[in-house]
């Protein structure tokens, strides 16, 4: 953990900086090529999902490292450093999870819940390749986890993809520790 009085923990600021490799394992042979990923589209709620297994998994890590700069950048904003408790509500493939893990250290917890199985077995998989021993995964519902306090809940494509959304918040309330989270 660090104990610098001002700015993130350095682990952040070399995320930021691209001097530490996003956890999880090398890029197999042929990444960067497109292949065909499966999406479904639930038409009695009209919600988008992206499909189990690894393609879903595929889409998931193409999305996460799209969008891994500014993620990292809101992280920073967020206050999240060493020592911190971390909810991922929603954390699908878990790479925000494993970014939040890096930040925290190992003084620090981050636990990732969806709902699907699939993806959080191949996340718990990224974990252990990665030697990640600060990580929980569960397979579970966002709007009735209950597995705090935390320090700091992150959600990125929740709200989109959840039947109910301000039902998942709804439960947040009760999730931050005593620093107040965000």
């Amino acid at each position: 953990m660090s104990t610098a009085a001002a700015g993130p923990d350095p682990p952040l600021e070399q995320l930021l900086a691209g001097q530490l490799s996003a956890p999880g394992p090398q890029a197999a042979p042929g990444a960067g090529k497109r292949t065909d990923i499966a999406t479904s589209t639930d038409p009695s709620t009209g919600s988008y999902t992206i499909t189990g297994g690894q393609q879903g998994k595929q889409r998931l890590d193409l999305l996460a490292e799209i969008m891994r700069p500014t993620t990292l950048q809101l992280l920073a904003e967020a206050g999240l450093r060493g020592g911190d408790r971390c909810l991922d509500l929603g954390c699908g493939g878990g790479n925000v999870t494993l970014d939040m893990a890096r930040i925290v250290g190992p003084d620090g917890l981050v636990a990732g819940v969806d709902f699907d199985p699939q993806i959080v077995e191949l996340a718990r998989q990224d974990a252990a390749d990665a030697g990640a021993g600060n990580v929980e995964y569960h397979a579970a519902d966002a709007r009735t986890f209950d597995g705090g306090p935390f320090d700091l809940t992150y959600a990125r494509f929740l709200c989109p993809t959840c039947p109910g959304p301000e039902l998942s918040w709804a439960g947040c309330g009760s999730l931050p520790g005593p620093a107040g989270g965000s």
